[in-house]
């Protein structure tokens, strides 16, 4: 696609028809030589879309621009990577994909970002000419010319491809860590990966940041850290042509280039929606199922240990069951890369094997034309310590390191081959290396969630975004955030045959046939239609993001089943969970870990899907002319069970940590990430855990947008679950419950009193609580001052914590937003069970 780029090119503006001439270079310039043979005598030329040459002697970069105001697609990665967790700068990383041009400017050439979120897709010239005035460009670099034969440029593009491509300088700072700068006498073409095609230039680069106050995140993985050196690749690639995109729809989750849309008619939208998307084509248009004129084929990076990789490789190929559904058979290829495939050649798809400092999140992008949403390449990089998480998952459900006692058959020896059969039989030998059922048991839990999860990245390199609500429907998407599903037996034992899907889910089929479907011509807005109508009428969900039901690793179709059934599973983890855990020669100080939080805050996860059902709203993303309700308050008995079980969730013997396990948990050799916050320095504080989980439940459940809604929605739905009937319940399940006879029971509710106080007076001073919900916030809490008058006991730290609340209300009454207490939660353990950012 050729475009001019007039707001660039003012002087050819202005000069009429005399633009077609090159401006007069300014009196004493240096003028560009004559050929491009004299300027570049004694170096090699390195043909390629964007032919170039490197001037080792003078540290030169020079390129012969291909045409001028012309678009190109122009891309930046990252070869070597800082190998920070935090910082997220991975080999593989990649910044966003742009379109630029060549335009000259006198003796210069100048490189133009075009402004693509603003376009005219259709009109006369006179209105493309009009958007390219209406918006401001960006000049990425002005080149000096080295020479010019009749027309064919040779410009030195030595501080473009020398520069700080991916802005780490600003990264580095905006994080705190340093105020780092490109050094350029420590920086140079790196040649080895700096090559030309027909279609694409590739040039690598090695830069070195300098900076005297290096952070304590650049510190922790690099040699010197005033020093910081990676390797950025840049691509120049010829723009393709005859990509026909396709609109988007929100109700199915197809979504991915958004812009405005100025050459709509006036009483349409302005924005426009298009799905990403691979250019597939069939062999055989007239053929129901076809192989595709051109496969997509991922690379498989060769550091992917076995017997991990013929697990991820089955992963990449469950998606061949949704592209056969859209019409088109082995549609994706899994490939090892040969020694001159490049990672990074925007040719090639890759799934890199990222390895950091600490355990971190895998990502799936792609790099795709900015014009039109087609994907030209998949990008995913999969955390290596990944895979350690879910051995770790296994450790801590495991009665011993020897012995499948305490198990069910969950994986038993033929339903284990039977998981390890895809993966073919590297895997099945590796797992058999170690005597009994439980060795190979864990390696079809890690094989089978590292194909889940390498499916999930791979649907984001494909176009697809998340959807976190196809939990509902039992596993109808690998686009979904999974944690291990666990059932428990008859007898109480625990059962992990079906811990993580084994295969494509239906809402990914029903994806791929609306991105990826061929339709006759004049087909096509129907037959997506028809896709969307299917997916109502078989009850697939997908909603925003605002729906109680878009939950990240949940479970089961109903939260208030979820938060019962992970609460009993709960309390047999918690149980079994110990020494018998640990192999022989482990410190007992590795039982505070992430063990710990797998099985104390087991049910985490089920308690933030609960929450998001009080005063929650559904929404069905509907259009007109459907039969489906635009929105549904959630039914008021779901909210008043799921409350029930969070209820149920603090009382004291949920949240006891038996004596035998407190005695065991010794102080940590070193930091990790999962340990839970301690007041109490080196000792284990059970009361803190209580507290981390108390706080889960309660900040959440009173937050000031859905207490807003409880109150809204009560004159809506008959026998509303409403903000003084919860609060009511908050009071029953802390303040007003039977005295405990248990000591320790007595000590756990001091925890969860002082959490809901906290949480109510919190919500009462909040400047985003509505009238309605202040003042019933304060009406609580002075009736608890009321009880608190005759409220007793022997124990002198209940006592004494009895009337510091009475002072604590006192003061608070008077003035809610001087004395309301800050946060009262101690930090999370982090670590999802896949990632918060896959």
């Amino acid at each position: 696609m050729k475009t001019l780029i007039p707001a660039v090119a003012v002087t050819i503006a202005l000069c009429g028809a005399a633009a077609a001439q090159p401006p007069s270079a300014p009196a004493g310039a240096p003028q560009p030589a004559s050929s491009i043979a004299a300027r570049t005598s004694g170096l090699e030329r390195h043909d390629g879309y964007v032919p170039f040459y490197v001037d080792a002697a003078r540290g030169r970069v020079l390129l012969e621009v291909p045409k001028l105001d012309e678009d190109l697609l122009y891309f930046v990665q990252v070869a070597k990577g800082i190998g920070n967790v935090d910082l997220g700068v991975d080999r593989g990383a990649g910044g966003a994909s742009k379109v630029i041009a060549f335009t000259r400017q006198g003796n210069r050439v100048v490189i133009v970002e075009r402004n693509l979120r603003f376009r005219a897709t259709g009109g006369n010239a006179a209105l493309q000419e009009d958007m390219e005035q209406s918006f401001a460009s960006s000049i990425l670099a002005s080149l000096p010319i080295e020479a010019d034969e009749d027309g064919r440029l040779l410009v030195d593009a030595t501080s473009f491809v020398l520069r700080d491509a991916m802005d780490l300088e600003g990264q580095l700072r905006r994080r705190n860590q340093g105020a780092y700068r490109l050094d350029a006498a420590r920086s140079s073409v790196y040649m080895p990966r700096t090559t030309g095609n027909p279609d694409n230039t590739e040039i690598e680069t090695t830069v070195t940041y300098a900076g005297d106050t290096p952070g304590p995140l650049v510190s922790r993985v690099t040699p010197d850290a005033r020093a910081l050196t990676i390797r950025l690749h840049q691509s120049f690639m010829r723009a393709p042509a005859g990509y026909r995109p396709r609109v988007a729809d929100p109700r199915i989750g197809a979504m991915g280039l958004t812009f405005r849309d100025y050459s709509t008619p006036y009483n349409k939208p302005l924005d426009v929606q298009w799905v990403r998307r691979f250019r597939l084509e069939k062999k055989d248009p007239a053929a129901r199922v076809s192989e595709p004129k051109k496969p997509i084929v991922i690379y498989l990076d060769a550091g992917i240990p076995d017997p991990i990789r013929p697990a991820m490789r089955e992963g990449i190929l469950w998606w061949n069951q949704a592209f056969e559904a859209a019409g088109f058979r082995d549609a994706i290829q899994v490939k090892d890369p040969t020694p001159d495939i490049d990672p990074l050649d925007p040719r090639n798809s890759f799934v890199f094997w990222v390895n950091r400092d600490d355990r971190g999140f895998s990502v799936g992008g792609s790099l795709a034309d900015p014009r039109t949403g087609e994907i030209l390449a998949a990008r995913a990089r999969l955390d290596s310590h990944r895979i350690r998480t879910i051995a770790d998952y296994w450790r801590s459900y495991r009665m011993g390191p020897a012995s499948d006692a305490g198990l069910a058959d969950g994986f038993p020896a033929a339903e284990c081959a039977e998981f390890l059969a895809p993966f073919d039989a590297v895997l099945l030998q590796a797992a058999a290396q170690t005597p009994g059922p439980m060795a190979r048991t864990q390696e079809a839990l890690v094989a089978t969630r590292q194909a889940l999860v390498t499916a999930h990245e791979l649907g984001h390199t494909l176009g697809f975004g998340h959807n976190w609500a196809a939990s509902i429907n039992n596993n109808a998407s690998v686009m979904e955030y999974p944690s291990p599903r666990i059932t428990l037996t008859a007898s109480g034992d625990i059962d992990l045959s079906d811990a993580f899907q084994r295969a494509i889910g239906e809402y990914d089929k029903l994806a791929v046939r609306y991105s990826y479907t061929e339709f006759p011509a004049g087909q096509e807005a129907a037959g997506l239609e028809a896709i969307i109508a299917e997916m109502r009428q078989r009850n697939i969900l997908f909603t925003p993001s605002a729906d109680p039901r878009w939950n990240r690793y949940d479970d089961l179709a109903s939260p208030a089943d979820y938060l019962r059934e992970t609460l009993r599973q709960r309390k047999v983890l918690l149980e079994r969970y110990g020494p018998a855990v640990l192999d022989t020669g482990d410190p007992y100080g590795d039982l505070r870990g992430m063990g710990l939080w797998m099985t104390y805050l087991h049910n985490r996860w089920a308690i933030d899907t609960g929450v998001r059902y009080i005063g929650g709203l559904y929404d069905n993303l509907a259009v007109k002319g459907e039969s489906i309700a635009p929105t549904a308050i959630v039914p008021a008995a779901l909210q008043r069970d799921v409350l029930k079980q969070l209820m149920e969730a603090i009382q004291p013997a949920n949240l006891a940590i038996p004596e035998r396990l407190l005695v065991d948990l010794a102080q940590p050799v070193g930091r990790e990430i999962e340990e839970f916050n301690m007041p109490t320095g080196a000792a284990f504080d059970h009361l803190a855990a209580a507290r981390t989980l108390s706080a889960m439940v309660l900040e959440q459940l009173l937050e000031p947008q859905r207490s807003a809604r409880l109150v809204s929605f009560a004159d809506r739905q008959p026998n509303a679950l409403t903000l003084p009937e919860v609060l009511r319940q908050v009071m029953a399940a802390t303040w007003t419950a039977p005295r405990d006879a248990d000591a320790k029971a007595r000590s756990l509710r001091r925890v969860t009193q002082r959490a809901a106080l906290d949480a109510i007076m919190i919500l009462g001073a909040s400047p985003q609580a509505t009238p309605e919900v202040r003042a019933v916030a304060l009406n609580e809490v002075s009736r608890l001052k009321t009880t608190l008058t005759g409220m007793h006991d022997a124990d002198a730290v209940t006592e004494a914590h009895f009337r510091q609340a009475q002072r604590d209300i006192t003061k608070y009454l008077e003035n809610p937003t001087a004395y309301a207490p800050k946060s009262f939660a101690l930090p999370q353990p982090p670590g999802a069970p896949i990632g918060s950012r896959d």
